[in-house]
């Protein structure tokens, strides 16, 4: 499975320079666009009691870049911004523990279907996750996966170049599955002058 992410990794990388090259090369470079949102994540997390805890928030930023009106790729940096108080279990013996998000990092591919100024969209792509459910100031369960990550969403445009959007996302972590939900800004920037 790791191998496989891994794979999926550099073809991504590599599409994301050919892309590059496409652009340096063409008359009129498609649009670029980057988004910021703030999360809301709900955590199933089978090393903690009880196992679904909801941590209060979360920041995302996305870098992204559309082929054409209905396809494009995007990379994605996620950072927890609070805990979940939840218990940690063994053996008959609990411990107060605080479950945070760390981090994540993602690259997707972006469906897109615009039905005037909204625009409903679906992501797939790969993530890796990392979890912390710390037990005290020392000691700590870190949770960390490369996997297959989706998500989908609507926007809307307020604009040609911007737009508010909700957007939900499934994530997975060693032992724990993610679920967020978000809403956000996106700006579409370019180099051509029309933006």
């Amino acid at each position: 499975m790791v191998k496989g992410v891994g794979a999926g990794v550099r073809a991504v990388a590599i599409a994301i320079l050919a892309m590059w090259v496409q652009w340096a090369v063409a008359e009129e470079p498609e649009s670029f666009y980057a988004a910021g949102a703030l999360d809301f994540m709900h955590i199933n997390n089978r090393s903690t009691v009880p196992s679904t805890v909801s941590s209060p928030s979360a920041g995302a930023f996305l870098l992204g870049y559309h082929w054409t009106p209905y396809l494009g790729m995007e990379t994605e940096g996620l950072m927890g911004l609070g805990q979940a108080q939840s218990q940690v279990c063994q053996g008959g013996n609990c411990t107060s523990a605080q479950v945070s998000l760390q981090s994540e990092g993602a690259a997707y591919m972006r469906l897109e279907w615009p039905i005037g100024r909204f625009q409903p969209y679906m992501r797939v792509g790969a993530a890796v996750t990392r979890l912390q459910t710390a037990l005290s100031a020392t000691q700590a369960l870190n949770q960390s996966e490369r996997s297959a990550a989706i998500g989908a969403g609507i926007g809307l445009h307020l604009d040609a170049k911007r737009q508010i959007y909700l957007d939900v996302q499934h994530l997975k972590a060693h032992g724990a599955s993610v679920d967020i939900m978000g809403l956000g800004y996106m700006q579409r920037f370019g180099f051509s002058g029309r933006y």
